[in-house]
């Protein structure tokens, strides 16, 4: 049976988010669809050992992480208000922020090492859930403002498509 080591994620989330392409991707889908870095980061450790978790394990893990994630909203969003008003602070509040996501990984390992793990042996099983995500979410904000003719973008497309190459160290030159 396969089980997440809090340390082993860690050290591969920082490996593949130095990668543009990743940190980019990661941004844009926490920004534009609100979904949890950690959550993704997660997604692309699970496909790099081939495992993934069922789409409602997800959704289980994202309540379970709820107020972690509030937390995080917060100082994300006031370490963002310090982009320009004072360097040392923004700094010291982006070591904080870091700090915030290493403890919610914690709480991301623990719980889903409760949880059963499919296999998951393809980049495009990866991406389809990303995508499936999106449209989650897509579902959501509709509902909220009463629009249904919203779709996914290009680039959300596009993220989740370059989250799935890059989730597999051993697949890379």
């Amino acid at each position: 049976m396969f089980k997440l080591e809090q340390s082993d994620f860690w050290d591969y989330s920082l490996l593949v988010y130095k990668h543009d392409e990743v940190k980019h991707a990661c941004l844009h889908l926490q920004d534009m669809m609100h979904l949890n870095v950690n959550i993704l980061l997660l997604m692309m450790y699970l496909r790099n050992h081939n495992k993934m978790l069922a789409f409602d394990d997800i959704q289980k893990l994202e309540s379970a992480i709820n107020a972690s994630d509030m937390q995080l909203k917060k100082h994300r969003a006031k370490r963002r208000g310090l982009t320009h008003v004072d360097e040392s602070l923004y700094k010291e509040a982006l070591a904080q922020e870091l700090e915030l996501e290493r403890l919610q990984q914690a709480q991301i390992v623990t719980f889903a090492n409760t949880l059963s793990l499919s296999v998951c042996d393809n980049t495009a099983q990866l991406s389809d859930q990303l995508v499936a995500l999106c449209m989650r979410e897509l579902t959501r904000e509709n509902a909220k403002r009463d629009k249904t003719n919203k779709a996914l973008a290009q680039q959300d497309l596009i993220a989740c498509r370059k989250l799935a190459e890059h989730a597999c160290l051993n697949e890379r030159n």
